[in-house]
């Protein structure tokens, strides 16, 4: 005669725990954000993750929301948003369950603004003119239109703003 025993350990529900790299991934002149985060544990209940901006007077206003169930950890949000105005907002994630006190997530900025024009040179090594570039319909001239539009790509990728420029 054996003795079986089953051993259940049992967590407390808590707080959940802050959100974390908060980061703008996408800005426009039409006052469009994107945000991406990870939401951490969320203390074993319900989880509303709200984001939160405010401009220089100092009040946080609540943007949209997202809910985060009890047995989820770990979520990768991506939310997209109009700000009211273009000004510079600080951004934040403010994650509540019913536990105070409610977390905040580490704080971005970032600057709405009117589209700019970007100014500079584009080098393109290995290219000679000859006069087919004369003719934007000849073969030379498409080929290097299109090697100029994917260099210009390449550096509005990089460039928080000028994503969707053309």
């Amino acid at each position: 005669q054996g003795n079986h025993s089953t051993i259940i350990e049992l967590e407390a529900e808590n707080a959940p725990e802050p959100s974390n790299d908060l980061i703008v991934t996408m800005k426009n002149s039409s006052q469009y954000v994107t945000l991406e985060w990870t939401a951490w544990s969320n203390g074993g209940l319900k989880t509303t993750h709200t984001v939160q901006y405010m401009t220089g007077d100092g009040t946080w206003a609540d943007g949209p929301q997202k809910t985060m169930q009890a047995d989820e950890n770990r979520i990768h949000y991506t939310v997209t948003f109009q700000l009211p105005d273009k000004v510079t907002y600080n951004i934040r994630i403010r994650a509540t369950n019913g536990i105070e006190p409610a977390v905040i997530s580490n704080m971005v900025s970032v600057k709405v603004e009117d589209a700019k024009t970007m100014y500079g040179t584009l080098a393109l090594t290995g290219e000679t003119f000859n006069n087919d570039l004369l003719n934007l319909q000849s073969p030379p001239a498409v080929q290097l239109s299109n090697r100029v539009v994917t260099e210009l790509n390449k550096m509005f990728e990089d460039i928080l703003g000028y994503e969707e420029s053309t």
